[in-house]
């Protein structure tokens, strides 16, 4: 992000551990760089070739802060928010828009860069420590959904009155591209090179020892070096959304920076959100969404996507990842993984008033403590609530369960759900002696709850018959290869 705001913040870390280097490598650090710093790096070139695209880097990224920058105040950014139109438009700003009107329409309007009156709101209310006028907000994000970002054109170009341009959520990740690009056009040879500002990056090729590169996970609240992971990635951006470092306080409390659209009020639950992509723009854009939308919603919003994985992460430190995501992450030194899936049923049922059922499927360990959540179906806490065995393991004592894992009930049909190994944070469990979970209770209907013990020593599996709200329940288990422990340099990816 371009934003004053960013001005202090921590510089993603290199973690350097022993490595055999294959190739001719450099490294380049710039501090004052959009208010943050940048980190980069490129790999198969000389040192005078890669001075070369050093420069071009450093050159590309202070042009475009000169266009781009929110707090410059002789930025085109700025005079177009201050002046309401300009007589013509650089390329760049062109595209930048372009890119908002794009993401604006393919996110329903969850994502938006229309937003710059509601945050000059917010920073007034953080200034005079007086929580603004939601209504007001509301009302003024009301006429923000219904107002269009005029599409650039040759000429003039003018702001509608209630439109101030926040370019902040996609324009880090457009200028690390953009340097990428100037990089690579300075060094055609490079076999590989990194692009990182304020712990966002784009990785492009191979790293210094001829393998994927290797980014940790980081957030603002732990000591431990990537606490949410380690993803190997070639060809590939990785960009980060939290909420607390850039957290505002108003008279003691809390607020997230990052603004609903549907209402100019700070995002809850404070999810952060990892997410890679094929640019570094889609990276910053879909991170920020995924930090604002209802875990379920980003989700499924991004399953949708091509080439686009996400981690999400809630307040409690439970995480939720997209179909893919698990692939590019790194364990070191885990065995082979256990392996789970489940078809299970949800019955056709002829009654008058028939309400689709609340399921939840869980694991627990042999000490019988949950671990993994594997499906929640139904967001209401009153009708959670009567799937009881759940609800007194783990439901009552965790409300960001609902928040995070819960997805709208689901139709009569058949049904898979898979488990690969981790709890609910991530981390690969220990021991082969476990017991799966599975329950569901229905309005106007019955209370099911059946347990199936599995042992991953031995692979196997289990079929029981329909009964209740369940029809027939097929569980399939196994370990399955092993995960990647080669030792490489991890670079930092913290949250923004």
């Amino acid at each position: 992000m371009l934003s004053s705001a960013l001005r202090g913040t921590v510089p993603a870390a290199l973690l350097s551990l022993a490595l055999p280097v294959l190739a001719d490598s450099h490294s380049r650090h710039f501090d004052n760089v959009l208010g943050t710093s940048m980190d980069l790096s490129i790999v198969g070139v000389r040192s005078a070739e890669a001075d070369k695209a050093f420069a071009a880097a450093a050159t590309e990224a202070a042009r475009l802060e000169a266009l781009l920058s929110d707090y410059r105040p002789d930025s085109e950014v700025s005079r177009l928010n201050r002046d309401r139109t300009l007589p013509t438009l650089s390329p760049e700003l062109r595209e930048l828009i372009g890119h908002c009107r794009r993401w604006e329409a393919s996110t329903s309007g969850a994502f938006s860069c229309k937003l710059g009156k509601a945050r000059a709101i917010w920073q007034q209310a953080v200034s005079e420590d007086a929580v603004p006028d939601r209504r007001a907000l509301r009302a003024m994000a009301r006429q923000l959904r219904s107002t269009e970002l005029p599409e650039p054109a040759d000429g003039a170009y003018k702001l509608p009155d209630v439109i101030e341009l926040d370019i902040n959520g996609l324009a880090k990740g457009y200028v690390i591209d953009k340097v990428l690009a100037a990089m690579r056009g300075a060094a055609p040879t490079a076999s590989g090179i990194k692009v990182d500002i304020g712990g966002d990056g784009l990785y492009s090729g191979r790293s210094p020892d001829d393998e994927p590169w290797q980014v940790g996970l980081t957030d603002a609240n732990t000591d431990r070096a990537a606490p949410n992971g380690v993803v190997a990635v070639q060809n590939l951006a990785v960009a980060a959304s939290g909420h607390h470092a850039r957290g505002m306080t108003i008279r003691r409390r809390q607020f997230s920076h990052i603004l609903a659209t549907r209402d100019a009020w700070p995002t809850q639950p404070q999810v952060a959100s990892y997410v890679m992509a094929p640019t570094a723009i889609t990276a910053d854009v879909v991170a920020t969404l995924a930090a604002s939308l209802a875990p379920s919603d980003s989700l499924e919003w991004i399953g949708a996507q091509a080439d686009i994985e996400a981690l999400l992460v809630l307040p409690s430190g439970r995480q939720i990842a997209s179909a893919g995501w698990r692939q590019s992450e790194v364990l070191n030194n885990a065995g082979p993984m256990p392996q789970l899936s489940v078809t299970y049923e949800i019955p056709k049922v002829k009654a008058g008033k028939y309400r689709r059922p609340y399921v939840a499927l869980w694991i627990t360990n042999a000490d019988r403590q949950p671990i993994r959540h594997l499906l929640l179906l139904g967001d209401s806490q009153r009708w959670a609530q009567e799937n009881r065995r759940w609800w007194r393991a783990a439901g009552r004592d965790d409300s960001s369960l609902l928040d995070g894992y819960a997805r709208s009930t689901r139709r009569p049909g058949t049904y898979t759900v898979r488990w690969d190994g981790r709890d609910d944070r991530g981390q690969p469990v220990v021991g082969n002696q476990f017991r799966l979970h599975l329950e569901a209770a229905r309005e106007h209907g019955g209370h099911t709850y059946q347990t199936i013990d599995i042992d991953f020593s031995t692979p196997a599996s289990e079929t029981l018959t329909a009964s209740g709200e369940f029809g027939d329940i097929s569980v399939r288990w196994h370990r399955d290869g092993g995960s990647n422990t080669k030792t490489a340099a991890v670079q930092n990816a913290p949250l923004r």
